[in-house]
C-alpha cells in the first residue's frame, strides 16, 4: 500500500507506538537481553510535504521503527538481522558470517555496495532501491538480496566471489502517462547474478577491479500491445556485464577518487530503441578539509553511449530519460559541502548534482542537530528542476521539504 493511501487510524496507531517506545527505550537498552543480542535501532517520526508517487495528496506524516540485531560471535559464527517497518515490514539484511583462516564466508540477505566515489558509483550494480520510500538518508533506499559471498585475503589484497540468486524489483518514481499501461516483469533468470572483485586496501593507493554479470537495475521497455484501451508497456530488466575499476589516494587533507565502468548490454549494435545501449561511465573527484570541521567534495562525471540514436517516439524518449542515455556524450557535476560545529552536534550539508547537457539538477540541503546522545532532529528538502524531458525535470512535482525526529537506542 502506498504512503499516500495509509489509513489515518493506522498512521496514528504507529505514531502512538513510536511515542510509547520513545519513553520506554531507556529501560529496554539497559535490559541485559538487549546487550546479549546486540540490539540497536531507532524510532522515527517525520513529515514530508510531497511523496514520490505523483499523487494530488500532500503533507505526509511518516513514522517508522528500525531494529538491528548483531549478537556476539558464537563458535566462530556472526549473525546480523536488520529490518524496519514503515508502510510495511522489510528485512534489509539477515546473514551469517564465518571466517576460516584467510577465507571469509557470508550467506543470507545482504546489501552490497561497490565503488569508491561519493554516491556516484557506476560499478555498483548489486542493490535494488525503492525510490518511493520517504527516507531522509538516501542510502537506506537500498534493498538487500539473498547472496552468497566468499573472500580470500592475501597481504593487502582481497579476492571476492559473489552469487546472488534473489531478485528484488527496483521501485522508480515514474509519472503515469495518459493511455499508457505500465507493468513490471521479473528477469528471465534472476538466479544468474555473479561477480568477482579484486581489492587492494591499506597501501599507498587503494584500488579494485570488478566484474558483474547479472541483471540491470535500470529497466528497458517492451511494447506489448496497442489497442483501444491504450498502449501496454512492460519494464524489463535485462542482463548486462559490467567491467569496473576504482581507486582512492590521500594527500594529507586532500583525497582523490576515481571510478570507471564499461557496461555491455544485449543491444550490441544500438539498433533496438527499447533497449539501452552499451555505455562507459567515469567519475573523477576530490574532497578537502579546509579546516577541521568543513569539508567539500566535488566530482565530474562523463558518460558515453555507444551507437547512440536519437529517440523517435515518446516511449523511447522516456526510456532514454530514465537511463540517462539522451546524448552520445553527457557530463555532470556534483558538489557536497558539509560543515560540523558545536562538537559535531550540528551538521549542515548541501548535495548538488547537475547534468550539463540538459541543464537539470537536484539540490538537497539537510541540517542535523543532536539534541542529546539519543535524540536527533533533521530538516531539509529536495528541489528538482530542469526541462520536462530531462530526468530531474520529470521529478519537479516531487520536490519536497522534510523533517524528522529520531530516537536512537
Amino acid at each position: 500500500m502506498s504512503t499516500s493511501r495509509i489509513d489515518s487510524w493506522k498512521n496514528r496507531k504507529l505514531l502512538s507506538l513510536v511515542l510509547i517506545l520513545f519513553y520506554s527505550s531507556n529501560s529496554f537498552a539497559e535490559n541485559p537481553i538487549f546487550s546479549t543480542l546486540g540490539m540497536t535501532g531507532s524510532l522515527r517520526t517525520g513529515y514530508w510535504s510531497e511523496n514520490k508517487e505523483f499523487t494530488s495528496d500532500r503533507n505526509f506524516w511518516v513514522n517508522s521503527a528500525w531494529l538491528k540485531v548483531a549478537p556476539e560471535e558464537f563458535s566462530g559464527f556472526k549473525f546480523v538481522l536488520d529490518g524496519f517497518y514503515q508502510k510495511d515490514f522489510q528485512i534489509r539484511e539477515a546473514y551469517v558470517d564465518r571466517s576460516l583462516g584467510d577465507f571469509d564466508f557470508r550467506a543470507g540477505r545482504q546489501i552490497l555496495v561497490w565503488g569508491r566515489s561519493d554516491k556516484l558509483n557506476p560499478t555498483d550494480q548489486w542493490s535494488s532501491r525503492d525510490y518511493q520510500l520517504l527516507l531522509v538518508d538516501d542510502e537506506e533506499l537500498r534493498l538487500g538480496a539473498l547472496t552468497l559471498s566468499t573472500a580470500y585475503h592475501f597481504g593487502d589484497f582481497k579476492l571476492a566471489a559473489i552469487w546472488s540468486p534473489e531478485w528484488r524489483d527496483p521501485v522508480f518514481p515514474i509519472q503515469k502517462q495518459s493511455g499508457v499501461n505500465l507493468t513490471t516483469s521479473r528477469p528471465l533468470h534472476p538466479s544468474r547474478q555473479f561477480g568477482l572483485k579484486l581489492d587492494q586496501s591499506g597501501g599507498d593507493v587503494d584500488w579494485s577491479l570488478s566484474y558483474y554479470d547479472g541483471n540491470n537495475r535500470m529497466p528497458n521497455l517492451e511494447l506489448i500491445s496497442v489497442g483501444a484501451s491504450g498502449v501496454d508497456v512492460k519494464l524489463r530488466f535485462d542482463r548486462i556485464q559490467v567491467y569496473g575499476f576504482d581507486f582512492a589516494k590521500n594527500f594529507g587533507n586532500y583525497a582523490i577518487r576515481g571510478e570507471f565502468a564499461y557496461m555491455e548490454t544485449s543491444d550490441h549494435q544500438g539498433s533496438d530503441p527499447f533497449t539501452q545501449n552499451s555505455n562507459f561511465t567515469g567519475v573523477l573527484g576530490a574532497d578537502h578539509d579546509f579546516f577541521e570541521s568543513f569539508n567539500v567534495n566535488a566530482q565530474f562525471l562523463y558518460k558515453h553511449v555507444f551507437d547512440f540514436q536519437i529517440p523517435t517516439s515518446a516511449l523511447t524518449v522516456q526510456l532514454n530519460q530514465l537511463s540517462r542515455q539522451q546524448y552520445s556524450n553527457d557530463y555532470a557535476l556534483s558538489l557536497r559541502p558539509s560543515y560540523k560545529i558545536w562538537n559535531e552536534t550540528l551538521e549542515m550539508e548541501i548535495a548538488y548534482f547537475f547534468w550539463l547537457r540538459k541543464g537539470d539538477y537536484v539540490l538537497r540541503p539537510k541540517v542535523t542537530y543532536a539534541l542529546t546522545d539519543q535524540f536527533k532532529t533533521m530538516i531539509g528538502g529536495e528541489l528538482y528542476s530542469g526541462p520536462s524531458d530531462s530526468f530531474f525535470g520529470s521529478l519537479r512535482n516531487t520536490s519536497a521539504v522534510f523533517g524528522e525526529l529520531r530516537f536512537n537506542f
